[in-house]
């Protein structure tokens, strides 16, 4: 049997990796922000794929606060969580409380289920960059960096990116976009301001979520996460506009 397993894994894994030389969307980071684009945008028959340097999705969301099982979204932010079937209970002051866990699983189980591919353990080092426009990003494995191995990384071209890679905005950094890093919490602000800073950054380039705060230097907002999923929806509608 371990020559018929090694076969099928390196058959099937290089052909998903051939196949995603070539994407009409990345999104880098399979947190809340970057899971939500990437289900708005493959239900809508993009071709999206999400890169994420750990070996699981939900970013920050699914440490909850301090570790704790619990998150909470305002009761206008949660129609994404209960399309999804994510239980939902009344907390305080219009908030609802789930658990960071189910709904980072359902959320990525929703984006696959609609036609995105999520790639683990890969880790953005560069962007491709043709004539002042961002059309993709270069790939190394997430253990080659941590081993400090000098293995040449390989391209990913796509026709938009976008940097969900949360407070980091390690993808505007790589583009030469400026980066003021976040400013305090406040957190009905940074739930503003997360939506309202989801934009392209350079051409070709969409920045959301927490990676939208740091870029502008916006509040932080703790564990409530209407506004991560709101951001999302909002680079997926931007990009499809321009598809």
């Amino acid at each position: 049997m371990e020559r018929p397993i090694a076969s099928s894994v390196l058959r099937k894994g290089y052909e998903v990796l051939n196949d995603r030389a070539r994407s009409d969307v990345i999104v880098v980071g399979a947190g809340p922000a970057g899971l939500t684009c990437a289900y708005e945008l493959a239900r809508n028959d993009v071709k999206v794929t999400v890169i994420e340097r750990q070996l699981y999705v939900g970013g920050g969301m699914t440490g909850g606060g301090m570790f704790l099982p619990a998150g909470v979204v305002m009761e206008e932010d949660a129609e994404l969580l209960e399309e999804l079937g994510v239980e939902l209970e009344p907390a305080e002051e219009g908030l609802l409380a789930f658990n960071p866990v189910e709904a980072a699983i359902k959320l990525a189980h929703a984006a696959v289920e609609a036609g995105a591919v999520i790639l683990v353990g890969l880790e953005v080092e560069d962007v491709i960059e043709r004539q002042g426009r961002v059309e993709g990003v270069v790939v190394n494995w997430t253990a080659a960096k941590r081993a400090g191995m000098h293995v040449d990384p390989l391209p990913m071209e796509a026709k938009f990116t976008v940097d969900a890679t949360g407070h980091e905005a390690s993808v505007c950094r790589c583009a030469g976009v400026e980066v003021k890093g976040e400013g305090p919490m406040w957190a009905e602000r940074g739930e503003e301001l997360v939506e309202k800073h989801t934009r392209e950054v350079k051409p070709g380039l969409f920045v959301a979520g927490m990676a939208a705060s740091a870029v502008r230097g916006a509040y932080r907002m703790g564990p409530i996460f209407g506004g991560m999923l709101r951001s999302g929806r909002k680079a997926a509608r931007e990009i499809l506009e321009r598809l």
